[in-house]
């Protein structure tokens, strides 16, 4: 006799169908999430692109509705997600070309996007980590989710943005960190209760500068490091170069002034992560 396959009797998962077009109210929703001021207040997030949308849906945030072309589901991953959204019971939405560039913020929308609820993270949580990096002043929203990104896949146990930064959970941002900022905890705090934070949680303060003392390769790190990142114009504020317990700077050839701050942070923080020697004290 033949053989049952195992999931025969399974009945099969029924999903919602599509909504064709979008509403008025979530064609405003989704577009005022551009704005950093509109966005913080509704606690949302623009994800655009497929690869960012998986980051989100395994991350397991709440998404709120999904967006996607018929050029946008040519992907498998997109058709992945569009299915994973289904099974979420989350409300899905084809739309055209038009409405997608309507709400998009990018220039030649990917054609797939969702809307989720922001991350929240503690920041007691994220500070007691080998690693968290404290980005301070970098405007640039694509400096801050590469940054992010570059945190994630390093293994650094969290981020802090530190007022002045751009909005980690911007559209640019959550688009330049490829969604991997949904694999870390990211908070946002003032630098008076991130300091607070650090020293309860014995981490030493490292701070990058171009002045600072060159990084060798074989150099030992403390066991818990909060490093701080600052704008390549501005720097760190003095506030945090007080405090640390470190200054360090990337080695760089003869008569190169600086470097990119998202560079020069993946750079650092792949030589924290990688060194598995650690001391107590280290030099300023």
């Amino acid at each position: 006799s033949s053989r049952i396959p195992p999931n025969a009797c399974r009945l099969p998962v029924l999903h919602a169908p599509p909504t064709y077009g979008l509403s008025d109210r979530r064609r405003r929703r989704a577009a005022r999430l551009h704005s950093s001021r509109q966005r913080r207040r509704d606690r949302l997030v623009f994800v655009e692109g497929a690869r960012a949308a998986s980051e989100a849906l395994d991350a397991g945030v709440r998404v709120r509705f999904a967006c996607a072309t018929e050029r946008g589901l040519d992907t498998p991953l997109a058709s992945k997600c569009w299915t994973a959204c289904a099974d979420a019971g989350v409300d899905r939405l084809f739309v055209s070309e038009d409405e997608m560039l309507s709400i998009a913020d990018s220039v030649t929308p990917q054609g797939f996007a969702v809307v989720c609820e922001e991350p929240r993270h503690d920041l007691q949580a994220v500070a007691h980590s080998r690693l968290t990096i404290v980005l301070d002043g970098i405007r640039d929203p694509g400096n801050v989710g590469t940054l992010i990104r570059s945190a994630a896949a390093l293994a650094a146990g969290g981020a802090v943005v530190l007022d002045g930064s751009a909005d980690p959970w911007g559209t640019k941002a959550v688009r330049a960190s490829a969604g991997m900022m949904f694999r870390l905890p990211v908070a946002s705090a003032p630098w008076s209760e991130v300091e607070r934070v650090i020293a309860k949680a014995g981490a030493v303060t490292c701070v990058a500068d171009a002045a600072g003392k060159p990084v060798p390769l074989a150099s030992s790190w403390p066991d818990r490091i909060a490093l701080v990142i600052g704008s390549e114009r501005s720097g760190v504020r003095a506030e945090a170069r007080s405090l640390a317990g470190l200054t360090v700077a990337v080695p760089m050839r003869t008569g190169t002034e600086s470097m990119n701050a998202a560079a020069a942070g993946a750079v650092l923080m792949w030589e924290i992560l990688r060194s598995g020697r650690h001391v107590t004290a280290v030099p300023k």
